[in-house]
């Protein structure tokens, strides 16, 4: 039951910020000046908010979705074609990835960042890194149950 509303939660999760990364990526501006750190903002953006890199936001874009199908296909609804010791693998790697994040490169992001002025900061401190020690820690509960 518990694990079953994980996966329903975080698949939401991962659909609504993939979804978030297409709309940057085809010149939604809503959120995007707190998507990068401020010191990389002239590499980021355009003029009036617009990210500039359409192509790597797609890449993660899909990436995110594809996160989304692993993390639903542990709740049986359907078969990616994979082997299930693919899937989990898949789900261990995502969860070190999401509680890397959280923990950050000790510089721009995460709990241990050096770097605590600005939009992004603020953001990563009370949304980017929490979510992403919730996603950590969910998917590697997910694999446990």
């Amino acid at each position: 039951m518990l694990v079953n509303l994980l996966i329903f939660i975080n698949v939401l999760i991962f659909c609504f910020i993939s979804g978030l990364h297409f709309y940057w990526a085809f010149g939604g501006q809503w959120a995007a000046k707190g998507a990068v750190p401020e010191r990389f903002h002239e590499m980021a953006f355009k003029e009036k908010g617009k990210l500039i890199p359409t192509i790597p936001t797609l890449i993660v874009a899909f990436g995110l979705l594809g996160f989304a199908l692993v993390t639903a296909s542990h709740a049986g609804v359907f078969e990616l074609g994979i082997p299930p010791t693919y899937i989990r693998y898949a789900t261990w790697a995502m969860a070190f990835i999401f509680t890397a994040r959280a923990i950050g490169d000790f510089n721009f992001m995460g709990f241990f960042k050096k770097d605590k002025r600005g939009l992004f900061a603020e953001r990563d401190s009370k949304i980017y890194s929490p979510l992403c020690l919730y996603l950590g820690m969910s998917l590697a509960v997910i694999l446990v149950f």
